[in-house]
């Protein structure tokens, strides 16, 4: 069975289903989407079959994803008279890594807010004495 490394690429099941939403080319957004089911937990026979795919390009998908993240699958035009849609594909990849970023850097706050409540709790109490600027020592 493969998994999908979300972790790797700081994002959640929620923060990649608003990307199947923001991508503009309906191929990335089958890609993208592939890989939401995979990392709920559905198999990647059953996606294939759901999305009428061969087997061995979601599995691609997948092992682009894991090694690339979400721009890895961002579908670039290889041929042809390009859509007016193309030209967005940049687009997509810079909110890809902008999220991926933002993720970040709110799982690096949150590790820091409970590190720091952490070092509140294991400072020692002061005497009621000490608070107040009186030396314990010179009232003897």
């Amino acid at each position: 069975m493969i998994r999908i490394d979300l972790t790797r690429f700081s994002l959640s099941l929620a923060l990649l289903g608003e990307l199947i939403t923001l991508a503009v080319h309906p191929r990335t957004r089958e890609r993208l989407l592939a890989i939401f089911r995979i990392a709920q937990g559905d198999s990647a026979a059953t996606v294939c079959h759901e999305l009428q795919r061969d087997h061995h390009t979601v599995l691609k998908w997948a092992h682009d994803f894991n090694s690339g993240g979400p721009s890895s699958l961002v579908y670039k035009h290889s041929g042809g008279t390009p859509s007016q849609l193309c030209s967005l594909a940049p687009l997509l990849a810079d909110v890809v890594e902008e999220s991926c970023s933002l993720a970040a850097l709110s799982r690096i706050q949150k590790k820091h807010q409970r590190s720091g409540s952490a070092r509140q709790n294991a400072r020692p109490r002061r005497h009621q004495a000490d608070r107040s600027g009186n030396d314990s020592a010179s009232h003897s």
